[in-house]
């Protein structure tokens, strides 16, 4: 009876280590690093979807990319065991032009980089990255916006509409006076959206900070590692994003797929877009632990029976 218990706690034991290992592996392959980050940053700024034309290049914990103008922006990434998030801060302050301000909040898209990234990393192509990330955008509550409120109607000096849709008239000659008041109307203190009805692998919040007679606007993505990202081959065109594109060519792209958002819901309610992608939320430990887990319980269940039957025969 002791050998036979001793058996048992043996292989149990054995079982164990297995398992750990087995949860230990997944661990790192979820793992992500600066090389790896570095790496695909290259691919992208070499890709035929950097239609902006960024320089790209890493400091220390930053990642710096040029526009074609040659204004800088620093874009910071912190990379933790199960998620990396990448954030940008853009000023705005009293006296800029609507042109200018435009200008700067165009590029509070900049970290959809990281989850492109991200997704090249797990072997994804960009334009299946951008189609999927640009999709969630456009459906959101943000309707390819960074912002949920649509209060204000901009007009310029000839009288057209620049945004349309607001109660709020607001000439672009006054702008430059009224900034503070026009970002404090639009911006909450934070809100955010994510894709957990998809395959849940990011939030996005947008974040105003007063500072005396300015605002900062903070723009962050937290991306989750341990999403399934296999799910988004091909994803561009099971997702009709090319019609999309093409019908909207000079306004979809990186910095300027959120200028013309009447025309992309349109295009979106037209084309009666099949997300095929979105399912039921993965688990949160992954595919791979859960293998992993079901194969050393099977491999229990047999060790016990053998030992079982070894000790029916004594």
């Amino acid at each position: 009876m002791k050998t036979t218990i001793l058996k048992i706690i043996i292989v149990l034991t054995i079982v164990f280590i297995m398992i750990s290992n087995c949860y230990n592996s997944y661990t790192a392959e979820n793992e992500i690093s600066k090389e790896q980050i570095e790496n695909a940053l290259e691919k992208f700024e070499s890709s035929s979807q950097n239609k902006d034309n960024y320089k790209i290049q890493m400091e220390d914990e930053n990642i710096i990319i040029t526009t074609s103008d040659n204004e800088k922006y620093e874009l910071k990434y912190e990379i933790e065991q199960k998620e990396i998030s990448f954030m940008l801060e853009l000023p705005v302050k009293n006296g800029m032009s609507y042109n200018d301000y435009k200008k700067q909040t165009n590029n509070l898209m900049l970290p959809m980089i990281g989850f492109m990234t991200v997704a090249k990393i797990n072997e994804i192509e960009f334009i299946d990255s951008l189609a999927y990330f640009s999709l969630i955008h456009l459906n959101s509550e943000w309707n390819g916006d960074f912002s949920s409120d649509k209060s204000y109607t901009i007009i310029d000096e000839n009288g057209n509409e620049l945004v349309s849709g607001g109660a709020k008239r607001l000439e672009t000659s006054e702008f430059p006076n009224r900034v503070l008041e026009y970002v404090d109307s639009i911006y909450r203190e934070k809100e955010s959206i994510d894709d957990s009805n998809d395959i849940n692998s990011f939030n996005w919040s947008i974040e105003k900070e007063e500072r005396n007679d300015s605002y900062k606007l903070i723009s962050k993505l937290t991306i989750n590692l341990e999403s399934d990202f296999s799910r988004l081959k091909n994803y561009a065109e099971t997702s009709d994003y090319e019609n999309i594109v093409k019908t909207t060519e000079n306004n979809y792209n990186i910095t300027n797929n959120i200028n013309n958002n009447e025309n992309l819901t349109n295009v979106n309610t037209e084309t009666n877009i099949d997300n095929t992608i979105k399912n039921e939320n993965l688990p949160a430990v992954g595919n791979k632990k859960f293998a992993g887990v079901v194969v050393g319980i099977a491999i229990i269940i047999l060790i016990v029976a053998i030992i079982r039957k070894n000790s029916y025969k004594e």
